[in-house]
């Protein structure tokens, strides 16, 4: 990497912090694209060179701190069933979101209608190949039913974590998120067990 590659990423990277900082303790749409540029003394040409658009900064956000970061290789499992080990991995997914704030989250909601990136629920992704793979494994072992195929099940089971966050996001985060959907995600994944 040459001098002016590196001087690129460490301007990119100024600009994603400075993002972060001022959104996650401000308003989304009280911190301005000029208030961005000020604060990272970079020029408005030099900000959009690097994103289109406030928004991007968002999914950069969300791709960096949650998409890139989440390790499913060599997972350590506290529990021994699929099931179990379903529950851990989304929380542990949706956890990674939720720490992310409350701006971030309704910030990715809002990109994600807007455009037509999907970053949650999309094959291919890390979580969501995973997630499959557990399925299929319950599946073989007995645990968990066959009627439905393992994409058709990852994708309900994502929905239904997606709209989790979503109902903090109505709520303005004024519950304990990691409690309500450690709850509620086990009472969805009984609907997933083989009877």
């Amino acid at each position: 990497m040459n001098k002016r590659e590196a001087q690129a990423i460490e301007t990119k990277n100024r600009i994603t912090q400075i993002a972060i900082d001022m959104i996650l303790n401000s308003n989304f749409n009280n911190v301005t694209v000029d208030h961005i540029c000020s604060k990272a003394n970079v020029s408005k040409g030099a900000f959009y060179h690097h994103f289109n658009s406030k928004s991007d900064i968002v999914v950069e956000i969300y791709k960096n701190k949650v998409i890139d970061s989440y390790q499913v290789e060599n997972k350590i499992y506290q529990s021994t069933s699929s099931i179990g080990k379903i529950h851990e991995t989304i929380l542990s997914f949706l956890e990674l979101i939720y720490n992310g704030g409350i701006e971030i989250v309704k910030q990715v909601f809002i990109h994600e209608i807007q455009t037509d990136l999907k970053y949650y629920i999309s094959e291919g992704l890390i979580v969501f190949d995973h997630l499959k793979s557990l399925i299929e494994d319950g599946q073989k072992s007995g645990e968990i039913r066959t009627d439905l195929n393992s994409t058709d099940l990852s994708l309900y089971i994502i929905k239904f974590s997606r709209g989790l966050l979503y109902d903090w996001c109505i709520y303005k985060g004024k519950y304990n998120f990691i409690e309500k959907a450690t709850k509620d995600l086990n009472l969805f994944l009984d609907s997933i067990r083989k009877l």
